[in-house]
């Protein structure tokens, strides 16, 4: 399977092989999040990349948020159409 069909994203920073990171959830998302910024405070990528690699995760998180949303809110529109549809002869 294609890394980017499995839902992960190629790294290569400084990475001699670069490795499928799974970003399918907020928590993935925040765990490369935290991986950059450290690497950064260490020292092994420079600040610019991690500023850049962090804004892309930002940009995936706020989707990921887009899309939680969406589904909780057909959600909530099925089931109130269900309701209304109940009291209805």
């Amino acid at each position: 399977m294609n890394p980017s069909e499995s839902g992960a994203v190629l790294v290569s920073v400084s990475d001699p092989t670069p490795r499928p990171v799974p970003l399918k959830n907020a928590e993935h998302i925040m765990r490369e999040m935290r991986r950059v910024y450290n690497r950064c405070r260490s020292g092994d990528i420079p600040v610019e990349t991690g500023t850049k690699l962090t804004f892309m995760l930002t940009a995936l998180l706020r989707a990921h948020e887009v899309v939680v949303m969406e589904a909780k809110l057909t959600a909530m529109e099925t089931e109130l159409e269900a309701t209304a549809n109940a009291g209805t002869p």
